[in-house]
């Protein structure tokens, strides 16, 4: 996959957060939220179903973000996907669902 290129805005947009920004990443910094972020998008959009990608936080804290398999909803692609967050020897996780939108942006499902 290669070095991963910086998120843009609007895609940090769609994502509203994803599942970091919805209480998994509550006391996270602003950085760590971001890298968490990236790696949500980076899941879903480049990496096979199963294939974790992982992140690196402050110290003692990481993460990883794993996709399932996409499946069309209508004319979108979505996709289920799970985020663990370790921080301090503790394990949170969290799971949601994603769609694709026509610009490249995924919108998690409410």
């Amino acid at each position: 996959m290669g070095s991963a290129q910086p998120m843009s805005a609007g895609i940090a947009e769609a994502m509203a957060g994803g599942l970091i920004g919805r209480g998994l990443g509550q006391d996270l910094d602003r950085g760590d939220q971001q890298r968490a972020l990236e790696a949500e998008y980076r899941a879903l959009e480049y990496t096979a179903s199963g294939e974790p990608v992982a992140w690196q936080g402050g110290a003692r804290l990481s993460g990883q973000v794993v996709a399932a398999p996409p499946y069309r909803v209508g004319s979108q692609n979505c996709r289920q996907y799970t985020h663990t967050v370790r921080q301090n020897g503790a394990e949170r996780v969290g799971r949601g669902t994603a769609c694709r939108n026509p610009d490249g942006s995924w919108t998690p499902l409410a």
